[in-house]
């Protein structure tokens, strides 16, 4: 049974959030300003915008997949300490990487990172 989001202390659901989403804004950076400059180069050239769609999907969620794989194997900062931060760095984990799979971003790949985020956050 899932908890809703007033059910759970602010401060625990920072910590979830912690386990699972990127901290290093210009790592962000460094990852996007490039993508969406090829992605608008390669819209311009060649109009072919869905498998740049799945493209950018496959390399953020892989680029997003390295914080809770840290956070279960205790490699970086922080370290999940309760099985429900076990078990939401866990499913963080195989949601991201299905979504990686080429075959994963397509028209179902929204869906699947929408039900993902559902229960990675909350």
């Amino acid at each position: 049974m899932t908890l809703a989001n007033k059910d759970i202390p602010a401060p625990h659901r920072v910590r979830m959030r912690a386990l699972i989403v990127p901290r290093e804004h210009g790592a962000w950076g460094l990852l996007l300003v490039p993508l969406f400059t090829g992605v608008a180069a390669g819209v311009a050239s060649a109009h072919r915008f869905w498998p740049l769609l799945a493209f950018i999907i496959a390399a953020i969620s892989l680029f997003w997949l390295r914080t809770p794989v840290e956070s279960l194997l205790g490699a970086g900062p922080l370290r999940v300490n309760t099985s429900e931060e076990r078990r939401t760095a866990l499913i963080a984990t195989v949601c991201l990487a299905g979504l990686s799979r080429p075959s994963a971003a397509s028209t179902s790949g929204a869906h699947t990172l929408l039900r993902c985020l559902d229960l990675m956050l909350g």
